[in-house]
């Protein structure tokens, strides 16, 4: 029998690795059957509050640790950043109007619907700069990549419209926040634009509440402090749609001429869509959240 002071660890990040370890080898003596199912595992807390869990209902732990930061675009806007596992994200969705060296990127109003596969263009939900406010700028795929041909690889090393320091995140290392959150690699890995993969880790970067989100913002938690926000997009018929209802994100990874990957939050699931199809279209205006190199 082990002792009940194997399960008495401080949870303090310095303590995080050998932590680790240690309730790896807990769990390996709880699936051989080797611990007494009325033994508790005793957590202390750094806020100094104190919590158990009966061992015989632990199926499995999920480590995870994360801290916050700014950082600051071409334009002087300033964002949150969060770390989540091994990735630093912004914790905003981007709103440059400028690429890095001070390029400007075209504004497009009213013709976007005339608009190419290859065409770089911004624009506001609505041509509402105060929605850029809140909710960020909506991009083009050849805009967020900067008219790069895109990358599968992880990182990405396409710095596209991000800033200084900072790339746009590939298909593979948004599976890795991903798996951080829980996913497993074959969920992971679907290809599902009307049905959400996982199960809560959609809801763990929607921000929490109904302030932007429209009821019942399905599973929001927004544990991991990615704080996703509903900006909508703008189809490649000129028409602003589903704000406070989806968000969209980019990704670096080209799937066709005409389509690249990218990611969907919904407000009524706890999922995350992964496609290229119909809200892929390169001409589509998505949200853009960038990773630190």
């Amino acid at each position: 029998m082990i002792k009940s002071e194997i399960h008495e660890l401080p949870l303090k990040v310095n303590n995080f690795k050998r932590m680790k370890n240690i309730f790896t080898l807990i769990l390996l003596f709880i699936s051989a059957g080797m611990l007494n199912a009325q033994e508790y595992m005793h957590i202390h807390k750094s806020d100094g509050t104190n919590s158990q869990v009966p061992i015989s209902i632990i199926d499995s732990i999920t480590f995870s640790e994360s801290s916050t930061g700014t950082l600051t675009d071409y334009d002087g806007n300033t964002y949150e950043t969060v770390t989540i596992c091994d990735q630093t994200w912004m914790a905003e969705n981007l709103k440059t109007t400028h690429y890095s060296d001070g390029t400007e990127i075209p504004l497009v109003e009213t013709n976007w619907r005339n608009l190419e596969p290859s065409d770089k263009a911004y624009c506001f939900f609505g041509n509402d700069p105060e929605n850029g406010e809140i909710y960020g700028i909506l991009y083009t795929w050849s805009a967020a990549v900067n008219g790069s041909t895109g990358s599968s690889s992880n990182p990405s090393e396409v710095q596209g419209v991000c800033p200084t320091g900072w790339h746009l995140p590939s298909d593979e290392e948004w599976k890795e926040l991903e798996m951080c959150l829980g996913m497993n690699r074959e969920e992971s890995d679907k290809d599902q634009r009307n049905v959400a993969r996982g199960t809560d880790e959609g809801g763990k970067l929607k921000e929490a509440g109904l302030n932007h989100w429209t009821t019942p913002n399905e599973g929001a938690t927004n544990s991991s402090g990615f704080t996703a926000l509903p900006a909508g997009y703008m189809s490649d018929g000129g028409t602003a749609l589903h704000q406070e209802d989806y968000a969209y994100f980019w990704t670096a990874t080209e799937q066709s001429g005409n389509n690249g990957w990218y990611r969907k939050l919904g407000f009524n699931d706890s999922g995350i869509f992964r496609s290229y199809e119909y809200q892929g279209r390169k001409a589509h205006g998505l949200s853009v959240r960038c990773v630190k190199d």
